[in-house]
């Protein structure tokens, strides 16, 4: 019967995590109106599976991590009861907040029950040191490193831009004109990208300018718009695929602990679980991070989740369980405070929620932890 529990409420955690979280990989898309809700919630879905299978690969030292092995005595860290506390707590905990429609992390919630059920559970005494390590200090630091990151890139991409002459109505012009003829006057600036030897790499110029017959004969001619737009949407894939690489593992550790069922049955039940709440539940959470954090055009969006990506899929790499939501909100963040447009009002919000969902978790953890040890008694 305690084994069924585990399940049903692993699988409610799971639902509750793609609820709050599978839309975070496309916010920006939605924000900036490059796919509708459903395209971008259709898009983060299917990313977010192809994550999950793979994190039996890439992300097998999270497992461990989250089935409070080392944390407390074996006993203890393999009781029934114990397992039940950390994935019910941490669930209502998220799926809360989602009803609420503010983005809190999974990775934080299961953390919070674990560390509040493991204090009760070994007597009022758990070695802080472990969960110093292992657990707070990838939380802490990892949206640091993203606001620091995705902040001076952006700003560094807009001088670069700005040196090409590059906007959103701009057009990338490949090679050289065979035979070269002479150029009429140009409608707007010419930039010329050259390699070290002198070669002419790629020209940037207005669309109109490289429509023109004497500017474009024997080049190849590629939209700016359309760079952005196919950039914007690889980086979003491969945000929502390295929230499924690190979330995936992290909540399968609870059944992994359990020995109800294999690694690959227990994957694949997870991942149609996370699919499914982002599918029924993912509005709220997606209007508040898509629309109200800071506006956002595809250069802006773009830094933002290639930084947010290459931590997390970095992280998953190493075992390190960090927050997909804090890191990719935080990123986010960065990119509107050096763009002089974030909402400081919505993210102080955000970071409040944050702050709260620690000892929440905590606390829904002890509470069902001393509920079936009363029965069990």
């Amino acid at each position: 019967m305690l084994i069924a529990l585990i399940v049903v409420v692993t699988i409610f955690l799971a639902y509750a995590n793609g609820a709050n979280d599978n839309f975070k990989g496309v916010a920006t898309l939605y924000g900036d109106g490059t796919l509708s809700y459903r395209q971008a919630l259709s898009l983060a879905t299917l990313m977010q599976i192809l994550g999950s299978m793979a994190s039996v690969i890439f992300a097998a030292a999270l497992v461990k991590a989250f089935s409070g092995k080392g944390l407390v005595a074996p006993d203890i860290s393999a009781s029934k009861e114990f397992l039940i506390a950390i994935g019910f707590g941490g669930a209502l905990t998220v799926m809360l907040a989602t009803m609420i429609g503010f983005p809190i992390s999974t990775t934080h919630a299961l953390t919070g029950a674990l560390a509040g059920t493991a204090f009760l559970a070994n007597g009022f005494a758990i070695d802080l040191s472990v969960i110093g390590k292992s657990f707070f200090l990838p939380l802490l630091l990892s949206p640091v490193l993203a606001l620091a990151t995705a902040g001076p890139l952006y700003l560094a991409a807009r001088w670069f831009f700005g040196r090409l002459n590059l906007t959103s109505e701009s057009c990338i012009c490949i090679g050289a004109p065979q035979p070269a003829p002479a150029l009429q006057p140009a409608v707007g600036p010419i930039s010329t990208v050259s390699s070290p030897t002198g070669r002419r790499l790629f020209r940037v110029a207005s669309m109109e300018a490289c429509r023109r017959e004497d500017f474009n004969t024997g080049m190849v001619m590629i939209p700016s718009q359309k760079i952005l737009t196919t950039l914007h949407l690889i980086s979003a894939c491969a945000l929502c695929f390295a929230r499924g690489l690190n979330d995936t593992p992290k909540i399968v550790g609870i059944i992994f602990a359990a020995n109800a069922f294999s690694i690959e049955v227990s994957l694949s039940a997870i991942a149609l679980a996370m699919a499914a709440g982002g599918l029924i539940h993912a509005r709220k959470v997606a209007e508040r991070i898509s629309k109200k954090v800071t506006p956002l055009n595809e250069p802006q969006a773009l830094i933002a989740n290639l930084v947010s990506s290459l931590y997390v899929i970095g992280a998953s790499r190493l075992g390190l369980p960090v927050s997909t939501t804090h890191i990719s909100v935080s990123a986010i963040s960065a990119v509107g405070l050096a763009n002089q447009s974030a909402n400081l009002t919505v993210i102080r919000d955000i970071l409040l929620s944050w702050l709260l969902t620690l000892p929440t978790a905590a606390i829904f953890g002890m509470v069902t932890y001393t509920v079936f040890q009363s029965f069990g008694a």
